[in-house]
């Protein structure tokens, strides 16, 4: 969402006061979430657009849980698209979620933890499952489609493989645990752990490419934090403290170099409103994979505020946040052959071949270090 005409990724998210960096939170262990609009705080900062602020529940001195499951079918949403189109948006999604919390020792030590599961899955786009009305608003006929099919199979380039599902599947897990520690009356510790990963099969590609010119992607992390509450008479010491580290992978079906053929057809005028088009089919290895990068954030903050001053209450307070990150993209690592057309294509003649010899390997960071003085009066 947008605050103040800003882009989306100017908004900030923040789970228990601290910054949250591709982490995933089942939703059993959402205690509230609330989103703030303006940053007259002092104690608020690193955005421009909004603040989304989600707290995590805790365990009590009662043993107490939930388990939700949330299902959306392609026939509960709305289509305008003739069923089997690949231009559908429809997909099917399943998920699972729960959280238990409760007492370790009464009135002292407490426990909560949640896990969620996703699976969302929707039709593979590609040339193979492609209808003919879709083939012909896409600019190609099938005629030319089944001529493309046929030339790969007498090169013995695989328009499919084993791998490949029948269905694009995104599958996510997360799991978060927290315990809750009250020192004594004055000191309360809180550390909270969390894990998540997805898997992705069938990605970048589309319908005028074979099943094989696509991919999978992965990901896993997880990530840390301690919180500890302190009162000195009248001052409050808040002491926060995360860690997070992120993987992310992707892999093709076919380590080869891709092709791109040119096609022109004729086209059903009732059907495109053209009697002609021109269109590109793609197959071989996908140029942008493979993909590698981690993320890591560690973010210290602590503020200090005095509770009883004369209908005032004054804070002061520091954060220190660091964010590395490192990528390897080998876009075109394989090289691309390009032919103008089917003719050439099946006489082997490409009209160009490009490579990319160094990949880009990218190594970076950000430090940000604060520190700020408040008043709030009534």
């Amino acid at each position: 969402f947008s605050v103040a005409g800003q882009r989306e990724d100017q908004n900030q998210v923040t789970l228990d006061g601290l910054t949250i960096a591709g982490a995933s939170v089942p939703q059993e262990a959402v205690r509230s979430t609330r989103v703030v609009t303006n940053t007259y705080d002092v104690a608020r900062g690193q955005f421009t657009g909004g603040l989304v602020q989600t707290t995590t529940r805790g365990g009590t001195n009662d043993v107490a849980g939930s388990v939700s499951f949330a299902l959306r079918d392609p026939s509960l949403q709305f289509d305008d698209e003739e069923e089997g189109s690949t231009f559908t948006q429809t997909f099917t999604q399943h998920q699972l979620s729960g959280g238990v919390g409760g007492p370790i020792v009464k009135d002292r030590l407490f426990y909560f933890g949640s896990a969620q599961l996703r699976r969302q899955f929707n039709p593979l786009q590609s040339l193979v499952g492609i209808d003919a009305r879709t083939l012909q608003r896409l600019g190609a006929s099938p005629d030319s489609a089944s001529r493309f099919l046929s030339t790969l199979g007498r090169f013995g380039l695989p328009a499919t493989v084993g791998a490949v599902p029948d269905d694009r599947l995104s599958d996510n897990a997360s799991a978060i645990a927290r315990i809750d520690y009250q020192l004594n009356a004055d000191h309360s510790l809180t550390l909270r752990g969390n894990v998540q990963g997805s898997q992705q099969n069938g990605v970048r590609t589309s319908a005028l490419s074979v099943p094989s010119y696509g991919g999978e992607q992965s990901s896993i992390g997880g990530g840390a934090m301690l919180s500890l509450s302190s009162v000195f008479g009248t001052m409050l010491n808040e002491l926060r403290a995360s860690y997070s580290y992120n993987e992310n992978h992707g892999d093709p079906y076919l380590v080869l170099p891709a092709g791109n053929v040119r096609v022109s057809s004729e086209l059903d005028l009732a059907t495109t409103g053209a009697a002609s088009g021109v269109t590109t089919l793609a197959f071989g290895g996908n140029p942008g994979l493979p993909t590698d990068g981690t993320n890591t954030q560690f973010e210290l903050t602590n503020e200090l505020s005095l509770l009883s001053f004369g209908g005032h209450r004054w804070k002061i307070g520091t954060l220190v946040n660091y964010t590395g990150f490192s990528s390897f993209a080998s876009t075109n690592r394989f090289g691309s052959f390009a032919y103008n057309s089917l003719a050439d294509f099946a006489a082997d003649r490409p009209a160009q071949f490009t490579r990319t010899l160094t990949p880009r390997i990218r190594d970076g960071g950000a430090l940000n270090a604060a520190v700020y003085v408040g008043d709030t009066w009534r």
